[in-house]
């Protein structure tokens, strides 16, 4: 009989143990597992967070930076524009292209003149002297609806803008002239030059100097005037017996 009682004892304990160990189990697989692993979730999100947060400084420095450069890019931009743009009107040695096509035709063929004489100018510039072929800025267009496209180039791009490439330049001067008269391009009037492949021959103190030259100038416009049709764009004149080369004024060259 007390044989049996301890058996029954046991029994109850062990069954008691497994009971609770099963409770246990119960409890840390439903609720405490999964919070522990949420808990860790939130943890690892928490720790993202406070990186991207450590990272905002140094963010808003570079964003400042980077709106600094902007700001500074735009300021020397404005300047070479202001420096290097192309008056709006005729009296000014510029140009209005938001004239009608008819009118544009018989403009452009001033302005091209103004642009034949502040070329020769700045040719001349160290006191040098311009060997032929002469630099000749091309007569535009007859017609109007032509002018935009092919003299400022709109379209195709979406800004009015002349550019001349206008080949080899030779010059004769002292070598003083010669270097004088390149470095002079970077102050051309209201023209952006390019002066590249400079080569200097001959015996001083008379050198000959040769050298490739490029210009643009942007053109102010509040609008471009569309192409329209002309009735009366053959007699465009008032251009046709235009500026002619450095060297030759007044002389007048076959349009290009």
């Amino acid at each position: 009989m007390n044989q049996t009682n301890k058996v029954s004892g046991w029994v109850i304990i062990v069954s008691a143990l497994l009971l609770g160990l099963s409770a246990l189990c119960f409890g840390y697989f439903q609720y405490w597992s999964p919070n522990l692993a949420e808990a860790q979730n939130w943890a690892d999100q928490r720790e993202k967070l406070k990186a991207e947060l450590d990272k905002r400084p140094r963010l808003e420095k570079t964003m400042k930076e980077a709106l600094d450069q902007q700001a500074k890019l735009e300021t020397q931009w404005a300047s070479v524009i202001a420096a290097k743009s192309v008056a709006p009107n005729l009296e000014q040695g510029g140009i209005d292209i938001g004239k009608q096509g008819w009118q544009l035709a018989v403009d452009a063929r001033k302005y091209r003149d103004s642009v034949q004489k502040i070329l020769n100018r700045q040719l001349l510039r160290g006191g040098v002297k311009v060997l032929d072929p002469a630099p000749f800025v091309p007569m535009p267009s007859d017609s109007g609806t032509q002018v935009a496209a092919d003299m400022f180039n709109t379209p195709p791009l979406p800004f009015p803008v002349v550019i001349y490439d206008m080949g080899t330049v030779r010059v004769e001067g002292t070598y003083e002239q010669i270097m004088a008269n390149v470095r002079a391009y970077k102050d051309m009037p209201e023209y952006y030059a390019v002066v590249h492949n400079l080569q200097i021959q001959g015996t001083a103190p008379k050198l000959t100097g040769s050298y490739q030259l490029s210009f643009i100038g942007y053109v102010r416009a509040k609008e471009i005037h569309p192409a329209v049709p002309e009735g009366a764009d053959g007699g465009s004149g008032g251009g046709d017996a235009g500026a002619g080369p450095a060297g030759r004024p007044g002389k007048t060259r076959a349009g290009g």
